[in-house]
């Protein structure tokens, strides 16, 4: 027998993660306002810390052709 995963725990695992999301965009959607926006400033202030403001040159199309390398590989 092949160690890996079956295609039943793939199923249930997508399907955990598929509830998750959903519950995830409700606690988002009733999320009030000000605490997204605090969550946001937040979210600046470490790109801030980290020297995350400005993206370095050419690497906007690297990270393009990743993602396109990982689409073809996922569409088959």
């Amino acid at each position: 027998m092949k160690n890996g995963v079956r295609k039943g725990q793939a199923r249930a695992f997508k399907k955990r993660w598929k509830d998750i999301h959903a519950v995830e965009r409700e606690e988002r959607r009733r999320m009030p306002l000000w605490r997204k926006l605090q969550e946001l400033t937040a979210l600046a202030a470490w790109a801030r810390y980290f020297g995350w403001t400005k993206f370095p040159p050419n690497r906007e199309r690297e990270v393009r052709e990743r993602w396109n390398r990982l689409l073809r590989a996922y569409r088959g």
